[in-house]
């Protein structure tokens, strides 16, 4: 859906909400784990090591079958790398926040 379909992070989390579908901690889907099964490379039949320390990490082939071809997969890296990387948080749009509430 992320890479044919043009569907963002967010509308794929809804479809799979809407659709009943839970996660496997049998919560709801949200951004975040849409973006981490899109960025993990064990569905494309490879092994992580070391993920936290950034300088040690390294991917290995693994034993299991992959479910996503590599190009399918790559295409899909791209489009996030290539992402905006914005904030929605919403900020006040006054300079004075407490004026004429302070006394």
């Amino acid at each position: 859906m992320y890479v044919n379909e043009n569907k963002s992070m967010s509308n794929i989390a809804k479809n799979l909400n809407d659709r009943q579908i839970p996660t496997k901690e049998n919560s709801v889907w949200g951004t975040g784990q849409i973006k981490d099964l899109l960025t993990n490379p064990t569905y494309i039949g490879k092994v992580r090591y070391s993920g936290i320390e950034k300088n040690k990490y390294f991917e290995a082939e693994g034993h299991h079958k992959p479910i996503l071809d590599d190009e399918l997969f790559n295409l899909a890296q791209e489009k996030i790398k290539n992402m905006p990387d914005f904030s929605k948080t919403k900020r006040p749009k006054e300079k004075n926040y407490f004026c004429g509430i302070l006394v």
